[in-house]
């Protein structure tokens, strides 16, 4: 397991930025031990690289049926 900081309210490891609204860090931490545990998932609808992130964002608002996480990937 990487090294936690939190930066703006979003907890993250070193490399991969998980974002969890209006949590206190400790729940967020506890929502991300069952994230790696495997007990919980988060759907995700598509991936991007970070250099596509106006095509992210236009698929995000544009779409009407869209269920689960667009990801940017660095």
């Amino acid at each position: 397991m990487g090294n936690w900081s939190t930066v703006n309210g979003f907890t993250r490891p070193e490399l991969n930025v998980v974002g969890i609204r209006s949590a206190r860090h400790r729940d967020a931490l506890a929502v991300l031990s069952l994230l790696r545990g495997g007990r919980i998932s988060s759907r995700i609808t598509a991936r991007f690289p970070l250099a596509d992130t106006r095509k992210a964002n236009e698929l995000m608002q544009t779409s009407q049926d869209l269920v689960g996480r667009v990801v940017l990937k660095p």
